[in-house]
């Protein structure tokens, strides 16, 4: 018979090999099925989940998109066909929601819930859409830039300049694939008006001259040109793409009654 230190050793052999065959198996705990599962899919997931939608239903998401129509109502709820953005790709999704939810053709919106079934419907336009439903746990109000050009990277900077008695302070700079937005807040603490000098701004990016883009199809907030006395306000300025780890300079030109001044924001070094 084995005496009582053999078995003791065996069954130990036994314990590290159940326990080494399971990491291996599973590291970390879980399958990596497992682990790609629980991961929610967002806009760049979109592609892979169109290809393939049997696969991904049942999967949660957190995607930002623009009502493309206005929502149908129905006992069920509301349906909205959800228009999204990532990188150079836009797609539809039909977005059900188990409630009336007041919405308008153009809002922005946050859309946390799982993947549904395919849809097969037309667009207004009359063009045929294949797409999956979205089953939505939460719709929320969103922002043009979290939609249409979401930042890759933000740079907190929180700089600020003084003209006479106006200050500027840049909040904070976000890169997205083909824009470059500066947050910006103003200040006149004097008596009489300022003007913003917008058309002759500009950013010098590691050398390369980039002038003001319109934002207004995006519905970015827009620095007023007029800043009373007294007055506080804030908004974007919309720049072609720049790399996030490059020197830029942003310059603004500003001008009271009898004065003109021309602000430099050495923003990255």
């Amino acid at each position: 018979m084995l005496n009582r230190g053999l078995i003791v050793l065996f069954i130990s052999l036994g314990v590290v090999f159940l326990v080494w065959s399971l990491m291996y198996q599973f590291p970390g705990g879980l399958d990596p099925k497992e682990k790609r599962d629980k991961k929610e899919l967002t806009n760049s997931d979109m592609q892979k989940t169109l290809d393939q939608p049997s696969r991904y239903t049942g999967r949660q998401i957190n995607i930002y998109g623009q009502v493309a129509k206005d929502p149908e109502y129905d006992s069920e709820g509301t349906h909205m066909q959800v228009y999204l953005v990532s990188g150079a790709n836009d797609y539809y999704v039909v977005a059900d929601y188990p409630a009336r939810l007041e919405k308008d053709a153009g809002d922005f919106i946050n859309i946390k819930g799982r993947v549904g079934d395919t849809f097969i419907g037309r667009t207004d336009d009359g063009l045929e859409l294949k797409t999956i439903r979205v089953t939505a746990a939460t719709i929320v109000p969103s922002t043009p830039e979290k939609v249409l050009a979401p930042a890759i990277k933000v740079q907190k900077t929180k700089m600020k300049r003084v003209a006479g008695y106006v200050s500027i302070t840049i909040d904070r700079v976000e890169f997205a694939d083909f824009e470059t937005r500066f947050y910006v807040k103003l200040g006149n603490q004097g008596t009489g008006p300022a003007i913003i000098h917008l058309f002759n701004s500009y950013v010098n990016n590691d050398g390369d001259m980039m002038s003001l883009q319109p934002n207004q199809a995006a519905g970015y907030k827009e620095i007023p040109i007029d800043l009373p006395a007294g007055a506080q306000d804030e908004g974007v300025l919309v720049f072609p793409a720049m790399k996030p780890n490059t020197p830029i300079k942003l310059i603004l030109g500003i001008s009271g009654a009898g004065w003109e001044r021309e602000l430099k924001f050495d923003l990255i070094k």
